[in-house]
């Protein structure tokens, strides 16, 4: 395994791959989109607004792995 430049300062010892997270980014965008429509379609309010905020959250965790790659010792991107 290949470490990272100046991996002692970072939350990861690989360096994240973009285009694998762009990947999990798009597939999430799309049942975040069918989730929706889903909900408004059938008018399930209680299950709906759970689902968006975890498929939301989803997508900023990723989106965070993706700032990673450039600067893995971003501490906003490990907050993120």
């Amino acid at each position: 395994m290949t470490l990272v430049p100046g991996s002692q300062f970072t939350h990861f010892t690989y360096n994240p791959n973009i285009a694998a997270n762009a990947l999990y980014i798009a597939i999430l965008s799309i049942c975040l989109l069918a989730q929706l429509a889903q909900g408004v379609w059938y008018r399930t309010w209680d299950f709906m607004g759970p689902m968006l905020a975890g498929i939301l959250l989803e997508l900023m965790g990723y989106t965070a792995r993706i700032f990673m790659h450039k600067d893995p010792s971003s501490r906003e991107a490990f907050l993120l």
